[in-house]
């Protein structure tokens, strides 16, 4: 039997996407939130490429994260930063062209850089059933994540 090494296990997670005002905040708090009540010593934070620091989640966003049990009214854009991806154990992006973008900018990223799910399409301005249709597919994979993480611990 072998013993398995919690040392190995990423701790700082950080969630990409474009504008950092609805999908990589919400699995930031997905993660956060479930992580927290499973006991799972780890965090999370997120970014965006071409994120305006300091924006607000849109409306439609806050709304439908707080119909799921998630508040997202206290999160604010973020730029990405070198300091922030060099800070993560693992980064997941949104889409394909996320982690290209990344992987281009900053060659030392590949080997923990990873696509969320399948990749999460960009609900902005698609109104509220287009954010409960990213929201869902997120909440989804972020548990999926933290479910093979506990595997491994």
């Amino acid at each position: 039997m072998t013993q398995k090494n919690n040392s190995v296990l990423p701790r700082n997670y950080l969630f990409v996407c474009t504008g950092n005002t609805c999908r990589s905040p919400f699995a930031q708090v997905v993660f956060n939130q479930v992580a927290k009540r499973r006991g799972i010593e780890a965090e999370a934070l997120s970014c965006g490429l071409a994120a305006y620091p300091g924006q607000p989640p849109c409306d439609d966003a806050v709304a439908v994260a707080a119909q799921m049990g998630y508040d997202l009214s206290a999160m604010r854009a973020r730029p990405a930063t070198p300091y922030l991806m060099q800070a993560a154990d693992a980064i997941y992006v949104m889409s394909p062209s996320h982690r290209d973008v990344l992987a281009q900018a900053m060659p030392g990223l590949q080997d923990k850089l990873f696509l969320l799910g399948e990749g999460i399409p960009d609900p902005y301005g698609g109104g509220p059933e287009a954010y409960e249709q990213a929201y869902r597919a997120i909440e989804q994979a972020v548990i999926q994540l933290l479910d093979r993480r506990e595997a491994q611990e």
